[in-house]
């Protein structure tokens, strides 16, 4: 018998939709155990871990910063009692300072962030010799206008990325200090800011305010003040110098000012590029 020319091309796409089903069918069929010792797998106490540390100690392991409240390590918090939990290893400052400038090197891992004073980069982390603070520097170069206190785009997306960091260790107890600082140069003509200090300070409070209306940081626990130029980090002879004393600084003090916790509230969104 000869079958029509046509026929061919239609036991062809006859197989190919039938091994599509079968696919389908095969893909549809999950074993639950085995799919619960993955999970485990993937969650258990050993995630992250080989031979040497975990990779949450290791920032360059991230394209993007996790997810909000993730923090690379957790901070032991006292109860309303004073006392830590059971088994509790007791850390320095100078530990609790090293665990925030990581956590925060993470969230900011698509940003040039520089360790050393003067060095350019997008963002500083610096931690003091007391290790009394964590100092996160954003430079006003594209997060303010000239001679302007409200946040640029850029600027909001850097904070929104460290917020979570930010809102997890005032929540804990760790006061933050936003500092507006800026150069010498004076205010210009119909400006509504007097001086850099009014400046300085409006600035500031634009940080906070992002912070505790967005992100619903404990206003309690945050501050806003401005330094004017009278606190440089470099020299206001040269454009350059100038465009590194505008910044604005955020201080997390690595000494707790309550005993108590707080619940942490659901950030409002997620965090832009996840």
């Amino acid at each position: 018998m000869v079958l029509p020319g046509w026929f061919a091309s239609y036991a062809d796409m006859v197989t190919v939709l039938m091994v599509f089903f079968i696919l389908l069918f095969t893909m549809a069929q999950v074993d639950e155990a085995k799919f619960q010792e993955f999970l485990q797998g993937i969650q258990g106490e050993n995630f992250g871990r080989g031979a040497g540390d975990s990779i949450f100690n290791d920032p360059s392991m991230f394209e993007y910063p996790p997810p909000p409240g993730d923090l690379s390590v957790p901070i032991p918090t006292p109860n309303i009692a004073g006392e830590l939990p059971p088994d509790t290893p007791v850390l320095t400052q100078g530990q609790i300072a090293a665990i925030m400038a990581s956590a925060f090197r993470t969230y900011l891992a698509p940003y040039d962030i520089t360790d050393v004073p003067g060095q350019p980069g997008d963002i500083g982390v610096f931690v003091p010799e007391d290790a009394s603070y964590v100092r996160i520097v954003m430079y006003d170069r594209a997060h303010f206008q000239p001679g302007q206190p409200g946040l640029l785009p850029p600027a909001i997306e850097m904070i929104d990325r460290m917020a979570p960091a930010i809102l997890d260790y005032a929540v804990q107890g760790h006061t933050i200090v936003v500092e507006g600082h800026a150069d010498n140069v004076p205010m210009a003509p119909g400006s509504p800011f007097v001086d850099n200090w009014g400046l300085s300070a409006a600035r500031a409070s634009s940080v906070v305010r992002h912070l505790v209306d967005v992100w619903s940081v404990p206003p309690d626990m945050i501050q806003a003040t401005g330094m004017g130029e009278h606190h440089p980090t470099d020299t206001n002879d040269t454009p350059e110098g100038r465009a590194n004393n505008r910044r604005v600084e955020i201080k997390i003090f690595t000494a707790l000012t309550e005993t108590t916790t707080r619940p942490v509230p659901a950030p409002p969104f997620q965090i832009p590029g996840l």
